[in-house]
Parts: C-alpha cells; sequence; structure tokens
C-alpha cells in the first residue's frame, strides 16, 4: 500500500568524494525506545 508518507528526513553535511552511509533502522510510528525510527549517519573509518 503506497501513502506517500514522509517516514523521517536528514540532513546531511557531506565531503565530496568520500563515501557516505546512511542507517535507517526502527519501526514506523515508535519515537522512544530501541526500536525507534530513525535515520543515521555511519562514518566509514
Amino acid at each position: 500500500m503506497t501513502t506517500n508518507l514522509v517516514l523521517a528526513s536528514f540532513t546531511l553535511t557531506y565531503t565530496r568524494f568520500h563515501n557516505h552511509t546512511l542507517v535507517i533502522k526502527g519501526l514506523t510510528g515508535i519515537t522512544t525506545g530501541t526500536n525507534a525510527f530513525s535515520v543515521i549517519a555511519v562514518n566509514p573509518y
């Protein structure tokens, strides 16, 4: 089912010519605790 719902937004500050990894984790509708929906940037080095 498609609803066009925005689940998360993230502001990325980036460096050109470097790899960037984003992790999308959690359960939709959960805002606290270990299962909270979020987007995290992971430093590759």
